[in-house]
């Protein structure tokens, strides 16, 4: 079931919800640069909804980062977060339609958005075309077996079942890039900080900005939303709230 970003409010409530601590996005950054280790250049930002990574991506790597996205919601707000000196530049378009010319990219990085595609093999084609030989495409997402260890979704049954069935596998990941003739580097899952208590977390989930919660119907999500808050309330205070979230690597020759 694809999740149309336009066609609802999601952004109003995203940033807030979904926003990571910085602790994470250098988490993710340090793990990155160990994989592909580089410096210049320049970055897609492949489905970059609001830019929460651009901007951090383009300051750690020297990179010129250009952020694409369909929605022209999550691109509004992305191109008005600060920028810190680095250069950002931000476009509608779509994986499946890559709006840049062949062998240009240094780095191709796509988070949370691997389970939106339409058109997969279509997707790994374009970025195999527009990166650049001896590059690299790193995939950020939630995989089937990160969603079901995830005790949460108990709270919002038709939501983890929709969850688990339109995450990928990790095998699946990996054979969609390599069939599309691209190399695997690595494969492996990433333990990050989402929420710094139990009772930010209830907040940025009451703020329904996880596009499988939109999915559900409005009272499962409210009674789900009545057992979320019992079951964070038993939480001791100051407990971080850690989730895993499945990296990938790829390089193409």
């Amino acid at each position: 079931m694809t999740f149309d970003y336009d066609k609802s409010d999601i952004s109003d409530t995203y940033g807030k919800s979904r926003e990571l601590p910085k602790e994470t996005i250098d988490l993710w950054l340090n793990v990155i640069r160990s994989r592909v280790g580089f410096q210049g250049g320049r970055i897609l930002d492949l489905g970059c909804g609001e830019g929460r990574f651009s901007v951090p991506l383009g300051i750690r790597f020297h990179a010129v980062i250009y952020g694409i996205d369909p929605s022209r919601k999550m691109l509004s707000i992305a191109s008005k977060r600060e920028r810190f000196g680095a250069q950002v530049h931000y476009a509608v378009g779509a994986a499946e339609r890559i709006p840049f010319v062949s062998d240009v990219m240094s780095l191709v990085f796509m988070s949370m958005v691997y389970h939106h595609l339409d058109r997969v093999s279509e997707a790994v084609s374009e970025i195999k075309r527009i990166l650049a030989p001896g590059r690299h495409v790193v995939v950020r997402n939630s995989t089937r077996g990160n969603t079901l260890e995830n005790g949460t979704f108990d709270c919002f049954p038709s939501a983890r079942k929709l969850e688990s069935n339109r995450m990928p596998d990790d095998a699946d990941v990996v054979l969609s890039f390599e069939r599309g003739g691209l190399v695997t580097v690595s494969s492996e899952d990433v333990k990050q900080v989402f929420a710094q208590n139990y009772e930010e977390y209830y907040q940025k989930l009451a703020g329904r900005a996880l596009s499988g919660l939109r999915l559900i119907p409005d009272p499962e999500f409210e009674s789900g939303l009545r057992d979320l808050k019992l079951y964070c309330d038993k939480k001791p205070r100051g407990t971080k709230v850690y989730e895993r979230v499945h990296l990938f690597t790829f390089s193409r020759d």
